[in-house]
C-alpha cells in the first residue's frame, strides 16, 4: 500500500498550477481555490486562537457554504479531527455523539449571526491579507505536519445499542481514496461534480475530497432545494456538470417527478450511485435516458472501508436478468478482500489501510467487526467483517446477497433496526415492539414498520410520535401497526418471520 504525498501538498500544487481554478460554483458565484484557500487561512487562525490543536475534535453543522468547505479544509491542513451533523439532529442523540467524541468546539454554519459575522469580516477583507505567496509559503512550511496515520474525520452511522457508531478514517485512507476515484472515473481539472449528498451522509465523503482534492470544481446543492428535482437538475444542467453520486432513491424520485429527461444533463459523463440496492427495472429505465452520453457506475463500500471499495460499469447485458440487484462489482486496488470460511458465497471480509482503526471509544463493537492479525513483527493487517452476504465469481465480480444482522440501507442510510426498537422500547407504555424493514415486489426501497404492544392495549388516543422523537428523520417507522401481544417462535424470541408473513399478506 503506498500513501502519495498527504491533503497540504495536493492543495499547494492546486495553488501553484492555477490558483483561480473554480474550486465552489454556485447558481449565482463562484469561488476560486486562491479564494478558498485564503479562507481557509482565516480559519486556521481562528482555531488556533482558540487553543484548538492536531488531533483535536470539532463538531461542524455544514450548510455547503464557502465557509464550512474552508473550515474542513482547515480542519485538513492542521490534522484536527472533525465531524458532519445533522443540523436537525435531537439533542439526546447529539448529547451522546458528543460523549463518545468530547469536541472542543462547534461551528454551526445554520446560524445566521454566524454567517453575517463571516460576511462583515469578508466585507473588511479581514481575510484577504493572505497572498499568493504567502499561502504557499505557508503550505510548504506545514505541508508535513499531518502524518498519513492521523484521523482525518468521524462519520456516524446508526448503532444497535441506541447509541450511533462513530468511524473514524485516516488521512492515508483518504489520501487513496482521492487518487483511486481520480483514476476510476477520469476526473481531469475540466471536471465538474455534484454536490447532492448531505455532509453528514457518508456518500458526501467523495463529493468534497474527489472534487476539491483533484483540483476540479464541485457544484454544491443546498439540502433544503433537494426536493425540488427539476430545480436541482437545471442547476447541474445549466453549470455543465460532469459526474454526478447520489443514491438510487433520489434517481427513482427524480425519474417519479419527471425531472429525468434526455434535454438535460447532456453533460453528464458519469452517473455514479451507490448507498443502497438500485433494482434493475428501475435502472433500465433511468439506463435508457442517458446510456447514449453517459457511463453508468454502480458503487459499493461499507462507511469503515472509507465510502466507496468497489465499483461495477452497467453495460446492455446487465439487464439480461431483470429479477435481481445490479451487481456491487470488483473491489478496488487499494483494497484487499475474503469470503467467510474461504466459500464463494459468505459474509464479505475487506482487508487492508484503507479500513478504519475501529469505531471511537467503544472497544466491544470493535472487537466484534473489526480484527487486526499480525503477519510479522512489523505487518499489520486490518480486518473488517461486513455483514453484507456476498457471491463472488471467478473473476472477482461481487454480487450482494443479503445480511447477516438486522441493518439495512434504507434512502442510503445504514440503518440498525435494532437502534429503532431501542428507542420505541424505552417508551414506558410500551411492552414489546419490534421492527420490520418491508419491501414490496422486490423493489431496492421498502418501508420501516414498527410493531408495537402497549403495556395498557389503549391505542386510540396513544400519541404515536413520541416512540420516536430521538430518532432522525429517516430512521422513523412510516407506519406503527398495535397488537395485543407479538408473536413468538419456539426459544421464546419475538417471531420476525411471522411478521412478516403478515405484511406480505396485506
Amino acid at each position: 500500500m503506498t500513501f502519495n504525498n498527504n491533503l497540504s501538498s495536493k492543495i499547494l500544487g492546486i495553488l501553484k498550477d492555477d490558483p483561480n481554478k473554480v474550486a465552489l460554483e454556485y447558481e449565482n458565484s463562484k469561488v476560486s481555490y486562491f479564494e478558498l484557500i485564503q479562507i481557509s487561512f482565516f480559519f486556521i487562525n481562528d482555531l488556533e486562537k482558540k487553543g484548538i490543536k492536531k488531533n483535536d475534535t470539532v463538531v461542524v453543522f455544514h450548510d455547503k457554504s464557502k465557509w464550512a468547505y474552508a473550515l474542513l479544509i482547515a480542519c485538513n491542513i492542521k490534522g484536527i479531527k472533525y465531524t458532519n451533523l445533522d443540523p436537525s439532529i435531537c439533542k439526546k442523540r447529539k448529547r451522546n455523539i458528543e460523549l463518545l467524541l468530547k469536541p472542543v468546539t462547534e461551528y454551526n454554519f445554520f446560524s445566521t449571526k454566524l454567517i453575517n459575522l463571516y460576511e462583515k469580516l469578508e466585507l473588511k477583507e479581514a481575510i484577504f491579507n493572505f497572498d499568493l505567496r504567502f499561502l504557499i509559503k505557508m503550505l510548504k512550511n506545514i505541508s508535513q505536519d499531518v502524518l498519513i496515520s492521523d484521523l482525518c474525520y468521524i462519520m456516524f452511522t446508526s448503532g444497535s445499542t441506541g447509541i450511533p457508531k462513530g468511524v473514524p478514517i485516516k488521512f492515508g485512507s483518504v489520501i487513496n481514496f482521492i487518487n483511486w476515484s481520480k483514476e476510476r472515473f477520469k476526473i481531469s481539472k475540466s471536471s465538474k461534480l455534484s454536490g447532492l449528498n448531505p455532509m453528514y451522509f457518508d456518500n458526501s465523503i467523495f463529493d468534497f475530497y474527489c472534487s476539491i482534492y483533484n483540483g476540479c470544481t464541485l457544484v454544491p446543492v443546498a439540502q433544503e432545494s433537494i426536493r425540488n428535482t427539476k430545480k436541482v437538475i437545471e442547476l447541474l444542467h445549466k453549470l455543465s456538470v460532469t459526474h454526478w453520486f447520489s443514491v438510487p432513491t433520489f434517481i427513482i424520485y427524480c425519474m417519479k417527478m419527471k425531472s429525468l429527461r434526455s434535454e438535460r444533463l447532456c453533460s453528464i459523463k458519469y452517473f455514479i450511485f451507490g448507498g443502497e440496492g438500485f433494482h434493475k427495472t428501475k435502472l433500465l429505465e433511468f439506463y435508457n435516458i442517458y446510456c447514449k452520453t453517459a457511463k453508468f457506475i454502480n458503487v459499493y463500500g461499507p462507511t469503515e472501508a472509507t465510502c466507496i471499495c468497489s465499483s461495477y460499469e452497467v453495460d446492455s447485458d446487465t439487464f439480461l436478468d431483470l429479477n435481481d440487484l445490479c451487481p456491487i462489482g470488483y473491489i478496488s486496488p487499494y483494497h484487499d478482500f475474503k469470503i467467510s470460511k474461504n466459500k464463494r458465497k459468505g459474509e464479505l471480509i475487506l482487508i487492508g489501510d484503507q479500513i478504519s482503526p475501529g469505531y471511537i471509544n467503544d472497544i466491544n463493537k470493535k472487537n466484534k467487526k473489526f480484527k487486526i492479525i499480525k503477519l510479522n513483527s512489523e505487518e499489520i493487517i486490518s480486518h473488517y467483517y461486513t455483514g453484507d452476504i456476498v457471491e463472488v465469481r471467478a473473476d472477482g465480480l461481487l454480487n450482494f446477497r443479503g445480511r447477516t444482522d438486522l441493518q439495512i440501507k434504507h434512502m442510503g442510510y445504514r440503518i440498525e433496526l435494532e437502534e429503532i426498537e431501542f428507542h420505541i422500547a424505552s417508551n414506558a407504555n410500551v411492552s414489546q415492539t419490534c421492527v420490520i424493514y418491508h419491501q414490496k415486489d422486490n423493489l431496492s426501497f421498502g418501508e420501516i414498520i414498527a410493531f408495537v404492544s402497549l403495556n395498557n392495549n389503549e391505542t386510540k388516543n396513544f400519541n404515536h410520535s413520541i416512540l420516536h422523537e430521538n430518532l432522525p428523520s429517516y430512521m422513523k417507522p412510516m407506519r406503527y401497526i398495535f397488537l395485543d401481544t407479538l408473536p413468538v417462535n419456539k426459544n421464546g424470541k419475538i417471531d420476525r418471520l411471522e411478521l412478516k408473513r403478515r405484511l406480505n399478506h396485506e
